[in-house]
């Protein structure tokens, strides 16, 4: 929550035990904004236990690389434990899904949102078919190893996004 609240993706914070009130004092306001009814419930604000935080500065210079392979360079540079744990979940993905993701991030940012879930939406399509997505659900769904074998190129290249 920590971690949400600190980039934005949510906006308020109720602890657990007082979640009931959120509805009742929505309920006895319908006139207030839901973000003053919202503010009036919160405590104190969690976001200095975020620990995306706390490592952002490295977060920022080491996935601001062009490509994915500065990317894990920058990472074995740092060489502290998020970094290894970033690592760590780069080796695991699917080749393929990490220069679509890396090429979709950058182009997005220059779409809006609609056309940043169009072009998902568009490219999930295609995805599903093709042999690591499939190989992806074999060791996550069917075999349940979770060891995929994931095809990577002869020379393993990371390109550019065009």
């Amino acid at each position: 929550m920590t971690d949400a609240l600190y980039t934005g993706l949510a906006t308020h914070f109720v602890a657990g035990d007082s979640l009931d009130a959120v509805t009742d004092a929505l309920a006895d306001r319908p006139g207030d904004p839901v973000d003053v009814v919202l503010n009036r419930l919160a405590g104190s604000s969690p976001v200095a236990g975020s620990g995306l935080a706390k490592v952002r500065g490295e977060v920022d210079w080491a996935f601001g690389a062009p490509l994915l392979g500065e990317i894990e360079t920058r990472l074995h540079h740092l060489g502290t434990p998020w970094a290894a744990a970033a690592l760590t979940a780069l080796e695991a993905a699917s080749p393929q899904s990490l220069e679509i993701t890396h090429a979709l991030l950058t182009r997005g940012r220059q779409q809006t949102l609609r056309q940043c879930l169009d072009t998902e939406l568009a490219l999930t399509r295609t995805v599903i078919r093709t042999p690591d997505f499939l190989e992806g659900v074999r060791a996550a769904l069917v075999d349940k190893d979770r060891s995929p074998a994931w095809r990577r190129a002869a020379d393993d290249t990371r390109t550019q996004p065009s």
